[in-house]
């Protein structure tokens, strides 16, 4: 009976030090305050948003409008969380001999709002497939087969070795260089070999994806979305069960 007293009256005590800042959304007070006070607390997964009731999730419900802890925005979109650590690296791409990548890979990511745990996972299991895990910056092939190749903008003589897969998402082609060239503003045309330096790699990777629009596929965080972006960065289904096997990794990894 001593506890239930006392409960009640802290209640009471907290109710009347925060009645300036009640809202009386039509809710009552004690629910607006136990409300407020677990809004204070961020979630136990740094990826998630509390939403404006108090509970963890990601998504438009959590993160939007009255979101009080975590990624949020206001629009529903999301505001994003920091990049990736080594740690989770290594997590994900345990044959990676390169942890100095860490800096281009998290600069990269902001660079295209590669801010979610969603849109990570998903960009992380992509070039991990697409990389061998940031093992081969560039194309082990000569690149002769895509010699004459329209679609990917080779028609001039030489353009199938010399634009041949490079970077960590295997960017290919004469197209693909001159517009990520002038996107990022580099001559890629004339140094195509720049792609599979890790400064360059990384920046024209997330250019391929943003100019893609992959960031709305991760967003739906589903198996047949995650096919789409198979299907726009490879055109088909290569790869398909291994590119799922990274990005249930990197979910697991990063805690979506």
């Amino acid at each position: 009976m001593f506890c239930s007293t006392l409960v009640y009256s802290l209640i009471v005590v907290g109710i009347f030090f925060n009645i300036e800042a009640y809202n009386n959304d039509k809710e009552s007070p004690l629910v607006w305050l136990i409300r407020r006070r677990l809004a204070r607390s961020t979630c136990l997964n740094s990826s998630h948003c509390r939403s404006k009731w108090g509970y963890c999730g990601l998504g438009t419900a959590y993160c939007g409008d009255g979101c009080q802890a975590g990624p949020c925005t206001k629009n529903g979109g999301s505001k994003g969380s920091p990049g990736i650590t080594a740690a989770q690296l290594k997590a994900i791409m345990p044959r990676c001999k390169h942890p100095e990548y860490l800096k281009n890979i998290n600069a990269a990511m902001k660079e295209g709002s590669i801010n979610t745990c969603a849109r990570k996972a998903a960009f992380l299991a992509q070039i991990a497939h697409e990389s061998g895990e940031l093992v081969y910056m560039e194309e082990l092939a000569s690149g002769q087969a895509y010699e004459g190749r329209k679609d990917l903008g080779n028609t001039e003589k030489g353009d199938g070795r010399r634009f041949k897969g490079r970077g960590p998402i295997q960017l290919t082609g004469r197209a693909n260089y001159r517009a990520a060239g002038k996107a990022l503003g580099l001559d890629l045309v004339n140094h195509p070999e720049k792609v599979k330096t890790p400064e360059v790699g990384f920046r024209t990777s997330v250019w391929f994806w943003t100019a893609r629009k992959l960031n709305t596929l991760a967003d739906k965080n589903t198996l047949a979305s995650f096919r789409m972006i198979t299907k726009r960065i490879n055109g088909g289904t290569m790869g398909q069960a291994d590119r799922e096997k990274y990005w249930g990794r990197a979910k697991k990894t990063l805690g979506c």
